[in-house]
């Protein structure tokens, strides 16, 4: 309207405004233009009307230097001396949150990493914030300019906002708390981010102690980490440490700071939503359904983890102990209702797991009636399910470990199976999404591998048994038992497994060899089939490569199958003790292994042991004795093998004569093969403390008296010995004549008084009916079966002709020559296996020596 009235054309071509003396515009008085103009004056003449009530307008014109010098006396003198001090500190952080401000708001989406704009997805993220503050300090990017330009007018509404904030505290007698806090966070979040070592009085001393070792480690994460951020968070610390001259005011800085964060958080999308046709788009509307389904875990979770903190923290003092009144087993209880509601989805929450189990430990250690069943429901409901859909963390595997190995074998292995029931059925879509990736990446692994590359993919497969191990072995088993190949290489690339992946190994060996559905015999009705074998050679193999893992579970599922009447899986322990203990019952024997079965340990071991079995055995053979010692199963095994010998020909229930021959051969050969590793393994105290006599053998258990004595052997013989040591009961007559009548006499009523001694401490008259012992006194028959075949005959030839054997060894050894052209891949390491060779056969000829 202005522009009208100053005689402004703004219209048609046919006429113009013509320009008067005086500069003054001349309006047409005829055509469109005048009647428009005509409308233009009335329009006028109302605005005229009104403007009175309107208030003046403001000058537009630029402020001069007085207004500005007026506008800064009016701010706050302390903001004008904080600003003039410290202003130059805040302009590289106020750019990098102008770039953050672009990039949170949408302004930059559409934009490629390379500074170009998409032509395709012009509305969705495709740009880092690293990159973008990269691209933006190479002047590649350009944002808007929000921070950036800031002065002390400009930051007079935020310091107003901080001043009453500093107000309110000073008022509550809290602030010299909080600067205090404030400046120890402050220091400990700079050193973390610069990866070096916080001061005294920022962490406690153990702290600092375990980051100046791990200071290496630390510096490369929080290079990374410095580089994920493009810089962001760093320079931000160092501005709330320089931008301050003590704590008072760089507690001012930080204020500022996250009042600049609350406005960047608050600013509106630069642009609308992309339509949801896009492929994005449908992922986006995916993840939100399910972050609204999952609302309510989150709310669980975050009133777990304040509940376990109130209850680690409830003792006072800063240290973290407990109080009187709250125990760990009444904060577990507590916390039971919560966990059972959160469940699986406690994987969210890492810091929460490692304290659950922490606190589970110590309920462990209180030793209460109930702690063990409540640590139990509690790894049922949620460790163990959250461990199953948890990213690979060994941290998180070690601490349940720590927990699991506290309870008995049976509830870990039936933990272990409600777990992977869950996992096979699909009980959520996390746990079935886990278990169907574990089961691939599996296969894939074993597609691939083979003895040359067991150390590669060793350590992939203890990655991938972090979380789902039981789903993991199931996959490995099934292969094995259908080809044998790979027993070896299998158990080679497992030695980088945990000890949790190996206590579920052995219950997923377990579950195998237990399966209900699968036949023991091949369809001809006589031999074994092949899984079970391969299954059996694979535990042989496994424990003796990795005797740490724990036995115990095997060797009672062995004890209970037999206990039951099924004794093909004696052939699982058969394979125990001949891979742990080296120790094999051969089938066919020459004529001299024959003739070197009547001599002693020693012998017999060098002329059976032709596949060198009986090497690197003696940490496999400790574990196994360990093993049955302190759960006291030699007995059972000893007892219910000797029963399933004799009961094997009337339980069976084959047609098959052949097969029932079978095992009755099967269960002599085991029970030579147990009795020759207990009586080598140990101790002559520890191997009649662990037996009965031979009485009670055959009387209470219904041992054939024969079966019995020869359990009993290393038993009798130690007696024997021990009796022969003692001193005769009635002195020695003197030298003289008639001393070798003396001395034969004596010897006799020793040898008596032994027998006697055998016969009342093994009840050997209640082996046979009593009416036998008027034929026959129980001296002899004692000493008849106590006799083994190495006290009637010494086989000198053989044990010369293998001291000979062993002396030729020594000198091929001695006289080895390396072979022009043949390059040997590790010299040192054969070197090394020739003198362990030759101290073995030089070891071997002083025993054979002893024995003869």
């Amino acid at each position: 309207l202005g522009a009208f009235a100053e005689g402004v054309y703004l219209g048609s071509r046919e006429s113009s405004f013509q320009a008067a003396p005086g500069r003054q515009r001349v309006l047409p008085s005829s055509g469109p233009v005048a009647v428009l103009h005509t409308h233009m004056l009335a329009l006028l003449q109302l605005f005229a009307t009104y403007a009175p009530r309107c208030g003046p307008r403001p000058a537009l014109r630029p402020r001069s230097c007085a207004s500005l010098a007026a506008e800064a006396g009016a701010l706050d003198a302390e903001l004008l001396a904080y600003w003039s001090a410290h202003g130059a500190a805040w302009q590289a952080p106020l750019r990098k949150l102008d770039v953050r401000a672009a990039w949170s708001c949408g302004e930059l989406d559409g934009v490629l990493p390379s500074g170009r704009a998409s032509r395709v997805a012009g509305g969705e993220r495709l740009l880092t914030l690293a990159r973008a503050l990269e691209l933006f300090e190479s002047d590649e990017l350009q944002v808007r300019r929000r921070f950036r330009s800031m002065t002390a007018e400009d930051m007079a509404p935020r310091w107003s906002r901080v001043v009453d904030d500093r107000a309110a505290l000073q008022a509550s007698g809290r602030w010299e708390e909080v600067v205090f806090e404030s400046d120890a966070a402050r220091r400990f979040a700079r050193a973390r981010l610069e990866g070096s070592v916080e001061e005294a009085d920022a962490s406690p001393a153990l702290s600092r102690a375990v980051v100046t070792v791990l200071s290496p480690a630390l510096k490369a994460a929080a290079r990374q980490r410095d580089k994920a951020d493009g810089g962001l968070e760093l320079s931000l610390a160092r501005l709330m440490s320089d931008a301050g001259v003590d704590p008072a005011e760089r507690w001012l800085t930080a204020k500022l700071l996250a009042e600049i964060d609350a406005e960047i958080d608050s600013l509106p999308a630069a642009r609308p939503a992309p339509p949801s046709s896009t492929f994005a788009a449908g992922e986006a509307e995916r993840d939100v359904g399910q972050a609204a389904s999952m609302g309510a875990f989150g709310v669980a979770a975050a009133l777990a983890v304040l509940l376990l903190q109130m209850l680690a923290r409830s003792g006072g003092g800063g240290g973290g102990a407990l109080s009187a009144g709250s125990t760990p087993l009444l904060s577990l209880r507590a916390a039971l209702p919560v966990l059972q509601r959160l469940g699986l989805h406690l994987h969210a929450q890492p810091l929460l797991f490692v304290r659950l189990c922490r606190l589970c430990v110590a309920a462990l250690a209180e030793g209460a009636a109930e702690a063990a069943g409540l640590v139990q429901e509690v790894a049922e409901v949620a460790l163990l399910p959250a461990l199953t859909v948890s990213a690979t963390n060994p941290g998180h595997v070690y601490e349940l470990w720590r927990l699991l190995e506290q309870l008995p074998y049976t509830a870990r292995y039936r933990l272990y199976g409600l777990v992977h029931a869950r996992l096979e059925e699909g009980a959520s879509p996390l746990m079935a999404k886990a278990r169907a990736t574990t089961a691939d990446e599996t296969k894939r692994m074993m597609r691939r591998l083979s003895k040359e590359n067991t150390k590669q993919y060793g350590r992939y497969l203890g990655k991938i048994t972090h979380c789902n191990p039981s789903v993991v072995f199931d996959t490995i088993l099934g292969q094995i038992q259908a080809y044998d190949n790979l027993i070896v290489p299998v158990v080679e690339m497992m030695k980088y497994l945990t000890p949790l992946s190996f206590d579920c190994l052995t219950y997923s060996l377990l579950s195998h060899l237990a399966s209900p559905a699968k036949t023991r015999l091949k369809e001809d009705g006589l031999n074994v089939s092949l899984w079970m074998q391969s299954l059996s050679s694979f535990c042989g193999n496994l424990y003796k490569k990795h005797p740490t893992i724990e036995l115990v579970g095997l060797l009672q599922y062995i004890t209970n199958t037999l206990k039951s009447g099924q004794s093909l899986q004696l052939l699982v322990l058969r394979d125990l003790v001949t891979k742990m203990a080296g120790i094999d019952m051969l089938d066919d024997l020459s004529a001299e292994q024959l003739q070197a079965q009547a001599g002693g340990e020693t012998l017999r071991a060098c002329v059976t042991d032709l596949l060198g079995i009986a090497k690197n055995t003696k940490r496999s053979s400790t574990r196994l004795k360990e093993t049955l010692q302190r759960h006291g199963l030699v007995a059972p095994l000893f007892l219910l093998i000797a029963q399933q010998r004799s009961a094997t020909v009337f339980l069976t229930d084959s047609p098959q004569l052949k097969l029932v021959g079978e095992l009755y051969d099967r269960c002599q050969e085991t029970l030579e093969q147990f009795q020759s590793f207990c009586g080598a393994n140990f101790s002559a105290d520890e191997y009649a403390k662990a037996l009965p006599t031979v009485g009670e053998l055959c009387a209470a258990y219904n041992v054939e008296p024969e079966v019995a004595f020869f359990i009993c052997r290393p038993v009798l013989r130690h007696l024997e010995d021990k009796a022969a040591g003692a001193p005769p009961s009635k002195p020695a007559a003197a030298k003289g004549k008639e001393a070798p009548a003396e001395k034969a006499a004596a010897d006799k009523a020793r040898a008596a008084e032994t027998l006697a001694a055998l016969e009342a401490s093994q009840g050997l008259r209640t082996v046979l009916p009593e009416g036998c012992w008027d034929l026959l006194s129980p001296q002899l028959y004692g000493t008849f079966w106590r006799l083994s075949l190495y006290d009637i005959l010494v086989p000198r030839e053989r044990y010369n002709d293998e001291m000979r054997r062993l002396r030729r060894s020594m000198d091929e050894i001695d006289r080895f020559v390396q072979p022009i052209g043949l390059v040997e891949p590790d010299p040192k390491g054969a070197a090394t296996k020739r003198k362990k060779e030759r101290e073995r056969c030089a070891a071997n000829i002083e025993k054979l020596k002893a024995e003869l």
